[in-house]
């Protein structure tokens, strides 16, 4: 298992959608609205303007580990355009791996990127920039 975090696609949305459940399960407060977290995976993954998911696998190509960084305008201190992570979240039967590091490592190149670039980049520009752990 290298822990290479990628880009999530269209065929890996269930996948995340499976390991929000159980992010859910395992700490979640308020109620699970399945839609809202479909729409919201959805959107990260197919809109680069939005934001992105990204995904780790395990040796055996199943997804175990994500997170979703959503970018936006601003925040309440600033009309920069920012980035917030969403979620982060390894399935329990890796968390022994150096999966969690690596998706925090990947934000932060993200965010690295984002600051640099300025307004009007989209994931598609960071991802055109070799951004990857």
């Amino acid at each position: 298992m290298n822990g290479t975090v990628r880009l999530a696609q269209r065929s890996d949305i269930e996948a995340v959608h499976v390991l929000l459940k159980a992010m859910h399960a395992e700490s979640g407060v308020f109620d699970f609205d399945e839609a809202l977290a479909m729409d919201t995976i959805v959107r990260l993954t197919l809109d680069p303007s939005a934001g992105m998911v990204g995904v780790i696998d395990s040796d055996e190509g199943q997804v175990v580990a994500t997170i979703g960084l959503l970018l936006t305008q601003g925040a309440w201190y600033t009309r920069d355009r920012t980035l917030s992570e969403l979620w982060s979240f390894v399935h329990p039967k890796h968390r022994a791996a150096k999966h969690a590091k690596n998706l925090v490592l990947f934000s932060k190149q993200c965010a690295e990127l984002v600051s640099a670039a300025g307004t009007p980049l989209t994931f598609s520009s960071v991802v055109r920039n070799g951004v990857g752990m």
